[in-house]
């Protein structure tokens, strides 16, 4: 979903998680760590997308 510059939010995002800055090849390590809390985020922003859409 996201590329290029975009990737900044991702680890922005997930370094929010840990605290401290994320790396590439520290992402499916920090994702399956706190992967319920990231389906919640992940849920919540499709809702407010489809919101968005039918508004």
């Amino acid at each position: 979903m996201l590329k290029g510059s975009e990737l900044k939010y991702l680890y922005n995002y997930l370094s929010g998680f840990i605290g401290r800055p994320v790396y590439s090849h520290e992402i499916p390590a920090v994702a399956e760590a706190y992967k319920e809390q990231i389906r919640e985020d992940f849920l919540a922003l499709c809702r407010n997308a489809k919101e968005a859409d039918d508004g």
